[in-house]
């Protein structure tokens, strides 16, 4: 038993969960959306999503009608979508392209292959976490997923056990 123990921790420490699987940090936040995977790379993603027309799907045509990021940013003619306003998903729509584009095209994961840990803040309405825990199960498959009070994860980053 005691084996099983080491090796939880040791995964846990080199950037994996329990299963083995890699582990994924991210903090959604009203300008940007952070995201690094343990021991790994850091994206920060603007989080504001671009439409060309009324919709946030891509055509039949495959004409881009939604961009992402710097992207949405930089195109003319494009109404630019903030997902996440005073620390409140707004359009979970937008938030779901946002996070499409970091983990597919950004970070190029397979998120059933990931454990997810994600920041909220601790003001956050129930059924907020609820639905983005839904996404992530449903929408993006993730495996596993926990929801971290921003500032506990601070502390525990700092070594801290109390505050």
């Amino acid at each position: 038993m005691s084996g099983c123990n080491v090796r939880r921790e040791s995964l846990i420490e080199e950037g994996y969960d329990y299963f083995g699987r890699t582990t994924i940090v991210s903090d959604n936040g009203s300008a940007f959306v952070k995201v690094v995977i343990v021991d790994g790379p850091e994206i920060v993603v603007p989080n504001v999503v671009g439409i060309r027309s009324g919709t946030l799907s891509k055509s039949v045509s495959h004409n881009v009608v939604y961009v992402v990021g710097e992207e949405a940013r930089a195109h003319h003619g494009f109404t630019i979508i903030q997902s996440i306003q005073h620390g409140r998903i707004r359009n979970f729509e937008a938030m779901k392209r946002v996070w499409e584009h970091v983990f597919y095209e950004k970070l190029q994961i397979d998120p059933e292959e990931c454990a997810l840990i994600i920041t909220k803040p601790a003001l956050r309405f129930e059924g907020e976490s609820e639905r983005m825990v839904s996404e992530m199960f449903n929408e993006f498959r993730f495996k596993s997923l926990l929801l971290v009070v921003a500032p506990l994860l601070t502390m525990f980053g700092n070594v801290h056990t109390d505050g």
